[in-house]
């Protein structure tokens, strides 16, 4: 009984960390006035189109289908690190067997892409927050505040921060 409610008190905090590291963002889109820079333009157009219909998949919960469209976009165009970020969002959320560790692998891919763009961070610190791999994440999003972001998200990392802090301290 004992280890079971450790087990729910580590899952709560986790629950908390997550919640308190995740502030409101703009969703995610295809903007073709916005093109990266990297591979061609068609691509990137084509690309869009895919991409926004996967990403409307999984904000409507479609998590599966979600994550076929956007495979199918990074296919087309494997250069935008938003692509990446809503690939780990939809497997973060499916949690099926390994997803997790998929939804790191494109977090990751995110910051590789767009290594000074806090949001690619943050992403990559809830991801490893869900993982329960609170000193990495603690590490990631260190960075994503290295990054300049506005003033209010870094409020929210700084006091999200801490409390992992906190939460590895007195559960070594």
């Amino acid at each position: 009984m004992e280890k079971n409610c450790k087990m729910k008190s580590g899952f709560v905090i986790v629950a908390i960390l997550i919640a308190s590291f995740v502030s409101a963002n703009a969703a995610l889109a295809y903007d073709p006035n916005v093109f990266p820079g990297k591979g061609s333009r068609e691509a990137w157009n084509r690309s869009g189109l895919v991409f926004n219909e996967g990403n409307d998949l999984g904000r409507a919960g479609k998590y599966d289908a979600s994550i076929k469209k956007i495979e199918e976009a990074i296919k087309i165009y494997p250069y935008c690190d938003g692509y990446f970020v809503s690939l780990g969002v939809s497997y973060k959320k499916r949690r099926q067997s390994g997803d997790l560790i998929k939804a790191e692998a494109a977090f990751r891919k995110a910051v590789e892409l767009e290594p000074k763009d806090w949001r690619n961070w943050k992403a990559l610190t809830n991801g490893l927050l869900a993982a329960e791999k609170f000193k990495e994440a603690r590490e990631a999003g260190a960075k994503a505040l290295e990054c300049n972001p506005p003033a209010q998200e870094a409020a929210v990392m700084r006091s999200s921060l801490a409390e992992i802090d906190k939460y590895m301290l007195t559960h070594k």
